[in-house]
């Protein structure tokens, strides 16, 4: 049984950023594919799909909040590094 509901996911598909923005916000941060990847427990061709709008690849699950959380998480500090 996992840690996340529905309504998680829900949540979590809300704040997922449009797919550009996704990979500017890996790029900025200095992550590899690879490390998100690794983080997300996805493959490095997963979250290429994401930043990539692929629509039949989209993150769900566990994978969809570890990635929503990562995201947000390096734009707080990118915006703590701006200040």
């Amino acid at each position: 049984m996992s840690d996340y509901s529905a309504l998680d996911e829900a949540a979590a598909r809300k704040y997922l950023p449009a797919p550009a923005e996704r990979k500017a916000i890996r790029k900025a941060s200095g992550l590899s594919l690879r490390s998100v990847a690794a983080h997300c427990g996805v493959s490095a061709q997963g979250v290429c799909d994401w930043e990539n709008e692929d629509l039949n690849r989209l993150p769900h699950g566990e994978p969809l909040l570890l990635y929503v959380e990562l995201l947000a998480s390096l734009v707080r500090l990118a915006d703590a590094e701006g200040s």
